[in-house]
């Protein structure tokens, strides 16, 4: 039994720790084959994981809270737990005003793809955009690149057309990157006639 508080303050960072290192480690291996045992472990733990976040949230470890959200995006989008996923990412964002801007980028481009997943575009693009602008000032070209992608598909499929501006943006700076989903969003754009209205006369 814990007897004296400065104990049970030692316990909750270790905890919290422990997961942050936890999530940082499955992070890599989530999109590779071994993605299944990784997953598992991570449903496993999720209550635990849950109290880390909560922890994070509740005392002065925003940094920390963000990182275990960036950590696990790709979790809460492929196991089903887009939800609670994009909970976490509101609090984080409420969070990370004195973060570096390094990982509030990646904590604003991973948040817009679940909100794209959940069908709130336009939050998507408010989100894409503060990543976009992150990312240019801190010269993070694949990041940039992301969010260029996210932003020419949320024009692509969202009949309101948020985002269609970046459209013409996106092949230039997504193929040196390496980031290159938003390509054929650009090539359709160039050459649909579904896009004629908002193309400009000459394109990149």
């Amino acid at each position: 039994k814990l007897t004296e508080s400065g104990d049970e303050l030692r316990l909750r960072e270790a905890h919290l720790n422990f997961y942050l290192n936890l999530a940082e480690e499955a992070a890599p291996h989530l999109k590779r084959a071994e993605q299944l045992l990784w997953f598992e472990r991570l449903e496993a733990e999720l209550d635990q994981i849950r109290a880390a976040l909560s922890y994070a949230s509740e005392s002065d470890h925003s940094e920390l809270l963000i990182r275990i959200a960036n950590a696990l995006q790709w979790f809460w989008f492929a196991r089903g737990h887009q939800r609670e996923g994009r909970d976490w990412f509101g609090k984080a964002i409420k969070q990370s005003q004195n973060a570096p801007d390094e990982l509030r980028a990646k904590l604003y481009y991973n948040a817009s793809a679940l909100t794209w997943n959940m069908g709130e575009y336009e939050e998507t693009e408010r989100l894409a955009r503060e990543a976009l602008s992150l990312c240019e000032s801190t010269g993070d070209r694949w990041g940039e690149a992301y969010s260029h992608s996210r932003l020419a598909i949320i024009a692509e499929f969202n009949t309101t057309h948020v985002g269609i501006d970046t459209v013409p943006n996106a092949k230039p700076c997504c193929e040196p990157s390496g980031w290159t989903p938003a390509v054929p969003s650009y090539y359709r754009y160039r050459t649909s006639t579904w896009f004629s209205p908002y193309r400009p006369s000459s394109l990149p």
